[in-house]
C-alpha cells in the first residue's frame, strides 16, 4: 500500500480533504466488512473441522483451509487496523495521527503483504491442482499428496513473512514496493490467468464426459447394473466439478478485484515527476482499490459457499450440534439445580 506522507506546510495550497473523505469511507467500508469476513471464515474452517460427511478429507482442502485462514487474519486483525488509522487521520484532518496510530499502520500493512500475496498464491495453486486433477486424475494422486501440500503452503508463509520484512530494512521503498509489484500481483496474476483459461477449457471437456457417463449410468440403472463402483465414479466428478467452480469463480474474482489495485500502483510507482494534485488522486484510486481487494476478502467464503451443496450441510449440522450440545448442557445445569433446592 502506498501511503502519503506530505509536509505540513504544503498542505495549506492543497485541497486534500477528498482524500481524508476516502479515507473515512474507507475506514466505514472496512468496519462492516470485516465481521462478515471473520464470521464466514470461521465457519467454514469449523465445517471443515468437523467434516460429518467425509467430503473435505482431500490434499486440495490445505490449499482452501489456508486460504480461509488468510482471509480470517485479514478481517480480524488487518482491516481493523487499517479502520482504526483511517479514521484517526479523518477525524484529526492530519496524514500523520500520531506515533501510536503509525504503529498500527505499519503491522497491518506488513500483513498485508503476507495476507494478499498469499491469497494470489493459494488461489494459483488452488487453480492448478484443479486443472491436474481434471485432466491428468492419475497423476494428480501421485504428485498432490497431504504432505507435499502442507509443506508447499508452510514454505510460502514463511517465504511471504520474510519478503515482507525487507520494507523495514534500508532498501528504499520505491525499489521494493517495485519488487513486490512485479514478482507477486503481475508474475503471479499473469499465471494465475493462464491457469484459468486452461482450467476452463479443460472444464468444458470434464463436463461433457461427466455428461456421457452419466448418460450410461441412467442406462445402467434402467436395466438394473448400477455398481458400487460406477456410482463411486459418479460422486467423484461431481465433487471435482464443484471445486473446479469453485476455483474458477475464485480466479475470476481475484483477478477482476486486483487489477484496478495493479493499475494504480503501476500509475503511482511509475509517473514522474508527480504534481501533488495528481499524488492525491491516484491515492484515491489507491485506496479505492484496497478497498476493492477487500471485498474480495469477505466474498472468498460465500463463493465456497453458494457453490458447494455439502460445505452448507456441514455448517447447519455444525451448528445444530452446537446448539444440542447447549440444550444439554441447560438441562443437566436444571436438573443439578432441582436435586439442590429439593424439587
Amino acid at each position: 500500500m502506498a501511503n502519503i506522507t506530505v509536509a505540513n506546510s504544503s498542505l495549506e495550497d492543497l485541497d486534500y480533504k477528498p482524500y481524508l473523505t476516502t479515507l473515512y469511507v474507507s475506514a466505514f467500508l472496512l468496519s462492516l466488512f470485516s465481521p462478515i469476513t471473520v464470521v464466514s471464515n470461521t465457519l467454514l474452517l469449523m465445517a471443515i473441522y468437523r467434516d460429518p460427511f467425509k467430503s473435505f478429507r482431500t490434499p486440495v482442502t490445505y490449499f482452501i483451509i489456508s486460504l480461509a485462514l488468510v482471509d480470517l487474519v485479514t478481517g480480524l486483525i488487518v482491516e481493523p487496523l487499517f479502520a482504526v488509522y483511517y479514521f484517526a487521520c479523518h477525524f484529526y484532518q492530519t496524514f500523520r495521527p500520531g506515533k501510536q496510530f503509525e504503529y498500527l499502520f505499519t503491522t497491518s500493512a506488513f500483513l498485508s503483504v503476507i495476507m494478499l500475496s498469499s491469497s494470489f498464491f493459494l488461489v494459483l495453486a488452488l487453480t492448478t491442482t484443479q486443472y491436474i486433477a481434471i485432466t491428468y486424475p492419475h497423476r494428480y494422486k501421485v504428485l498432490f499428496t497431504k504432505r507435499r501440500v502442507l509443506v508447499a503452503v508452510c514454505c510460502h508463509f514463511v517465504y511471504f513473512a520474510i519478503f515482507s520484512s525487507l520494507q523495514y530494512t534500508k532498501i528504499p521503498t520505491d525499489t521494493y514496493l517495485r519488487i513486490n509489484l512485479h514478482l507477486h500481483p503481475t508474475v503471479v496474476g499473469v499465471l494465475l490467468t493462464v491457469a484459468h483459461i486452461f482450467l476452463y477449457k479443460s472444464f468444458r471437456r470434464f463436463s461433457q464426459r461427466s455428461k456421457a457417463f452419466r448418460e450410461r449410468s441412467s442406462l445402467s440403472r434402467s436395466m438394473h447394473q448400477c455398481s458400487e463402483g460406477a456410482q463411486g465414479s459418479k460422486n467423484e466428478a461431481k465433487h471435482q466439478k464443484q471445486l473446479t467452480v469453485v476455483a474458477l469463480m475464485l480466479s475470476a474474482l481475484l483477478l477482476l478485484c486486483s487489477f484496478p489495485h495493479i493499475v494504480s500502483f503501476y500509475i503511482y510507482l511509475y509517473t514522474k515527476p508527480m504534481s501533488w494534485d495528481f499524488l492525491l488522486k491516484i491515492s484515491i484510486a489507491l485506496r479505492v482499490s484496497d478497498v476493492i481487494m477487500f471485498f474480495k476478502v469477505a466474498l472468498d467464503a460465500y463463493i465456497y459457499a453458494w457453490r458447494h451443496p455439502k460445505y452448507r450441510k456441514a455448517v447447519k449440522d455444525a451448528l445444530l450440534c452446537y446448539r444440542s450440545r447447549e440444550a444439554v448442557t441447560r438441562d443437566r445445569e436444571t436438573e443439578h439445580e432441582m436435586i439442590a433446592t429439593g424439587y
